[in-house]
This record gives C-alpha cells, structure tokens and sequence, in this order.
C-alpha cells in the first residue's frame, strides 16, 4: 500500500530504523526451514516460490539484500551463517509517512496507483523528529456520485470538501514531534458497484486516495 505514499525510500530508510529503536540488522546466509515451514509467506496476494529461495546464499535475491544493506548500514560481525549490520543514528532525521487503517489494497491503472478508503475512514501516520511546519498534497478520486470528504489532523478537523470530480487536494499541517495521524473521512454512505450493475465487485467504495506527498 505504501505505493500510494510519494517519499524516497532511500532518504528515509535510517530515519524510520532509528525511530522504531531498531539497533542490529542480522543476515541469515542459509534459509531455515522446509517447504511446508515456509508457506506462511504465502497469501493471496503472494505466491511463495519456494524453488526461488531455497538456494538462499549467494544467489541473485541475497546478493542484492547484501548490497542494499551494505550501501548504508555498517557491518560488524560475520560468520559462516549470518552477517550483522549496525544501524547508525542519523543526524539529521527527516519526516516520514506510514499507510495506517481503512484501505482496501492497491490498484492501479496506466501510470496511477491508488487505493479505495474501507468503511468511512481510512488513515495515514506521519512520523516527524520534531516540530515542524509543512504542507500535504494528494489526488482524490470518487465512485459514482459526488462525496463529501474530511480531512482530520491528530483528532481536529482541519477542512471539507465536496468532490465531485478527480482532483487535486494541499493541505497545511503543523507536525507535533513523534506520531502524528491524518484522516481522510468520507461523509456519505459507499456504494457497492455489484448493487448498481457496474460490475461484479461488492467491496462498498466511496473515495480513491492517490499520490500522497509530504511538503512542496
């Protein structure tokens, strides 16, 4: 889902690592356990190849975590079984977004991706190392009819729109430090496309988010 969510992955990585107290990045070079052990990696959404990893050490998928983790960790022990990374304190630490509660999965179509909210409300975190005074911006998308929509900030309500066509939405926010949770809360009742002869789909929709990005 974080595909909705506009930020560089690599400008973030060590500020996220730092924020949840994560300390030690460990490797495995062998890949414990069976097929069967292994299938709790499989869902709907993913299919476990098993055939894909089982020759774990030094195959293509190792060998570009091994490269991803030395491009900005700093390796500190190594073994015959596992390589371990510290992860360094950054600096100078950045904001970052979080997808949250009340989405349906991602979907795209052409060059856009988004994600339909699920119920009333659906959420997003954004996590600041400090204070700060910035702006949101996002693209909102509807089903069906127009739909009123509420943007909430740490339990406040900060504006209303009626959305009645696809567009584009910017948003002041001033970030307290540590957690903070953006709502996007749809005001009128969803609509099942199976109930209006659209398609076979009975998830309810309303609202479309997209594109969410934090500053200019």
């Amino acid at each position: 889902l974080s595909d909705i969510i506009r930020q560089d992955n690599q400008e973030i990585r060590l500020s996220v690592l730092n924020y949840y107290n994560i300390k030690k990045v460990i490797l495995h070079k062998r890949w414990y356990g069976s097929h069967i052990d292994w299938r709790i990696f499989a869902n709907t959404f993913i299919t476990y190849n098993w055939t894909k990893y089982k020759d774990w050490y030094a195959n293509e998928h190792y060998n570009k975590t091994k490269e991803l983790l030395d491009s900005f960790l700093i390796k500190s022990y190594e073994d015959e079984d596992t390589l371990v990374y510290e992860v360094p304190l950054e600096e100078n630490q950045i904001p970052f977004m979080l997808m949250s509660e009340g989405w349906y999965g991602l979907e795209e179509d052409d060059d856009r991706k988004f994600s339909w909210i699920k119920g009333s409300k659906g959420a997003v975190e954004i996590i600041s190392p400090n204070e700060l005074n910035t702006n949101i911006s996002f693209s909102v998308d509807l089903f069906y009819k127009g739909k009123n929509l509420e943007i909430i900030f740490n339990d406040k309500l900060l504006d209303k729109y009626f959305i009645e066509k696809r567009g584009d939405i910017k948003q002041n926010l001033s970030l307290k430090k540590g957690k903070n949770k953006l709502e996007f809360k749809v005001g009128d009742k969803c609509i099942r496309p199976v109930d209006i002869g659209e398609s076979m789909d009975i998830r309810c929709l309303s609202l479309a988010i997209e594109n969410i990005k934090l500053g200019d």
